[in-house]
């Protein structure tokens, strides 16, 4: 492990992105998702014990196992927005689907085809969604596993030095996976501030990670707010680059 002196410099090509939990925005203030599965109808599937172990189950393994998800046939898919609900672009839902995080709107599925975003990024599969005329996916994004992170160009710091300023923070960076598991068993409370990959993932437009972090890139980001996207959300995250 090394502590880094230098500050980290924010040079962003990739911006982290997340939703909007705020009532004003998404209609509900729960600010955790806005519409709900059914499981009944989920039921109705023949394949129901699939679903069960590929999507609702926890996977600790699932990060290796991920295609099960694209490949997963539901034929029964029906869900509806809470009351007070919002129909923005970003949707998100419950329960929790392995594999998936969000649910996009029809402008934003047309917004990565009219950028020609590459079918590799992301999957889609259709909602059936009660009471609305709009068309709705989920979202799946392939994730890139934690051990994939080039650890000796990364770095994080510990989450006590969040308030602080950055160039005040203690930055820390890993020869290895093995070594930031080991730091990371024993330090729950972190946050990444530089996350290193290699550099064939630079050709993607979306990219996921197992730490959590979704990000897309500017040309991405700056056609969504060209046409009005609702309820994405831009975050101050770690800066992502390319070894």
């Amino acid at each position: 492990m090394t502590i880094l002196e230098n500050s980290i410099i924010r040079m962003h090509s990739y911006k982290q992105i997340s939703h909007n939990p705020e009532p004003k925005v998404i209609g509900v203030k729960n600010g955790v998702y806005q519409l709900e599965f059914s499981e009944k109808e989920l039921r109705k599937n023949d394949n129901f014990k699939d679903i069960n172990n590929v999507l609702l189950s926890y996977n600790p393994n699932f990060v290796n196992e991920q295609e099960q998800v694209a490949n997963l046939e539901i034929e029964h898919l029906s869900a509806s927005f809470l009351k007070s609900a919002k129909e923005t672009d970003l949707v998100v839902f419950t329960p929790h689907f392995n594999g998936y995080k969000y649910i996009i709107s029809e402008k934003f599925l047309e917004c990565l085809k009219e950028l020609e975003v590459s079918e590799e990024d992301y999957k889609i599969r259709k909602v059936h969604i009660t009471g609305t005329e709009q068309n709705y996916y989920l979202l799946f994004i392939p994730m890139i596993p934690t051990s994939e992170i080039v650890f000796s160009k990364s770095a994080i710091f510990p989450e006590e030095d969040a308030l602080i300023d950055e160039v005040d923070r203690r930055y820390l960076s890993f020869k290895n996976y093995q070594e930031f598991k080991d730091y990371s068993e024993e330090n729950l409370f972190y946050r990444w501030a530089k996350i290193a990959l290699d550099k064939h993932y630079a050709k993607r437009d979306i990219i996921s990670l197992q730490t959590g972090s979704i990000f897309f890139s500017d040309r991405l980001v700056q056609y969504f707010k060209f046409r009005s996207i609702t309820s994405l959300v831009i975050k101050n995250g770690p800066v992502l680059v390319f070894d």
